[in-house]
């Protein structure tokens, strides 16, 4: 087996004692140079790519959002991160409202009472940054949760206390934005989350499961506040049997406005490499998303339920966290965002995450650093360009790549024609594009620079970097 750190065979030592195996030996080692000398062979391949002007597929379904987390007092103190939200298109931020023993609570209790200052603080953070809230309901309190308090993502000692807190929570954020103390704000049209990824057995094993009990009874709860609003929930993944049992539950026994989701690189794998989590891309967010998307269509018949990815990178481990920020997550980032869009079955994408935890980034798109500015890392300059060509309701054109590395994306912008391209190899490449439909490419913007080609006729040749993104204009002959 071949491997990227050691890519030349060598020559058995039985090829010299018997000259009658040698031969075959010589083939079978120039056949290992060959098949294992991948960097030389991709450097120098080209790959087609077409892009028809003359047919269109759908329209840009996909809305953007990101998360804010345990970072999120940076997030709600620091006016400079709204803009920076407001640039890469956050018409959605997703804020947890979570446990003290795990993060610093947004919602201590202070005797009897919950104090919701630093809540109300976050929230009006993401008003100020012109999005809309998406509320998660993470995890239980300490104070509803004795029976499991050396468990942060264990149940609530009694359901209906649980559903309480959350129709207390749900009232106070009614008062705010009735009361006008936030900017104009309408509950009814958020979106609200129940749990976070609930995935031990505990919440699974009964034939009417815990978490269907606990998310029917907050479902409850929460509409009795806001009948309009957006409530669902499971932010698992749906990659195997196990998952597909689990939403089967949900489906029969819950009534959900949307299915949460959450899909990383290294899902499928938890150990796979750079090449291996490029390689998934395609199956997450989109042959997933399709046999999601149609076993919804099966088991809920008539109703409308919806799709949202709320919580996505290019890997889950902690240990990774000081490789995240480099152009290979640009370059993942913008694979998944087009397969979302090529889906046309999810409806929100909430990228982890807006503001970083980590001064090097961590698994954010921006980061602070000591002297209290801001780093902006790749994902943030690639998401900026991204949302700018890909806006929602564009008209999406019929786009085709010969290579599982190279994907593409093809969409009318309010009259003007864009292409993203991303090489998600590490390797450098030459790309065909060609154009059918009257038009022809001339300009080359990537996402951290700007180059200028001039293409006569339909097809052109375009060079493009290792795990780099680069956005074309078409303009009509």
């Amino acid at each position: 087996m071949c491997s990227r750190s050691h890519r030349y065979g060598t020559v058995p030592y039985i090829a010299r004692a018997w000259p009658g195996i040698s031969f075959i030996c010589v083939i079978m080692t120039a056949f290992l140079l060959f098949g294992c000398s991948r960097k030389t062979l991709r450097e120098s391949e080209d790959y087609s790519t077409l892009v028809d002007t003359s047919q269109q597929i759908g329209k840009v379904t996909l809305r953007y959002g990101a998360n804010e987390d345990d970072n999120w007092m940076d997030f709600a103190r620091d006016v400079t991160t709204h803009e920076l939200h407001r640039d890469v298109g956050s018409e959605y931020i997703r804020v947890w409202v979570s446990d003290p023993d795990w993060r610093e609570s947004t919602i201590p209790l202070r005797g009897n009472e919950y104090d919701f200052a630093n809540l109300d603080a976050f929230i009006n953070a993401v008003i100020d940054s012109d999005a809309i809230p998406y509320i998660l309901f993470a995890h239980s309190p300490p104070e509803l949760r004795k029976r499991y308090s050396h468990n942060t993502n264990a149940p609530p000692d009694d359901i209906e206390e649980f559903a309480n807190y959350v129709h207390e929570v749900m009232v106070h954020l009614d008062r705010m934005c009735r009361n006008g103390i936030w900017k104009t704000c309408d509950i009814n049209k958020w979106y609200f989350e129940i749990w976070n990824e609930p995935w031990e057995d505990i919440w699974w094993q009964d034939s009417v499961p815990l978490y269907v009990r606990l998310y029917n009874e907050t479902y409850r709860r929460i509409k009795e506040v806001a009948p309009q609003a957006k409530v669902g929930g499971y932010s698992l993944s749906f990659t195997n049997s196990v998952s597909r049992e689990k939403v089967e539950r949900l489906l029969k026994q819950c009534e959900l406005d949307f299915i949460s989701i959450h899909h990383y690189g290294n899902t499928l794998k938890e150990r796979s490499s750079e090449s291996d989590r490029m390689d998934n891309v395609k199956d997450l967010f989109y042959e997933s998303v399709l046999r999601l998307e149609q076993f919804i269509l099966e088991m809920a018949e008539d109703k409308q339920i919806t799709i949202v990815n709320s919580e996505y990178s290019s890997d889950y481990r902690a240990s990774y966290m000081l490789h995240l920020d480099e152009q290979y997550t640009a370059a993942w980032y913008a694979s998944a965002l087009i397969w979302q869009i090529k889906s046309m079955g999810i409806d929100l994408e909430m990228y982890y995450s807006g503001t970083s935890n980590q001064q090097h980034g961590g698994f954010g798109m921006w980061s602070k650093r000591p002297d209290g500015s801001y780093t902006s890392w790749p994902v943030f300059h690639m998401k900026k360009q991204f949302v700018a060509f890909n806006a929602y309701g564009a008209d999406v054109y019929y786009t085709n790549s010969e290579s599982r590395d190279i994907d593409i994306i093809a969409v009318n912008n309010a009259g003007r024609i864009f292409v993203t391209l991303v090489n998600k190899d590490e390797w450098s490449h030459t790309v065909q594009i060609s154009v059918k439909g009257h038009h022809h490419a001339q300009m080359v913007n990537t996402a951290d620079k700007s180059e200028m080609y001039f293409i006569g006729g339909s097809a052109s040749s375009i060079p493009i970097g290792s795990y780099e993104v680069k956005f074309f204009e078409i303009y009509a002959l």
